[in-house]
């Protein structure tokens, strides 16, 4: 639980508006509010913020609120 506490602050502290950060065993799925987000961005924050590299990170521009809005999605998993 502390590492998405972690990772809400990592992206509040560069700017992002995180609209939600849930986790299921070792896949996390963080919603940003910002559409246009750039992934290399995205992808480096992480990396940065973890201790360990995540498996795989993809970033996609989804429906976030229950389809109230669009925003970018990251999901990533870990070890």
């Amino acid at each position: 639980m502390a590492e998405m506490d972690t990772l809400r602050e990592a992206f509040e502290d560069n700017g992002y508006k995180v609209a939600g950060l849930s986790q299921n065993r070792t896949n996390t799925r963080i919603e940003l509010y910002d559409e246009g987000a750039e992934a290399d961005k995205l992808r480096s924050l992480i990396e940065e913020t973890l201790e360990e590299s995540p498996l795989g990170v993809n970033v996609t521009t989804e429906s976030i609120e229950s389809g109230d809005a669009i925003g970018t999605v990251i999901t990533l998993r870990q070890r």
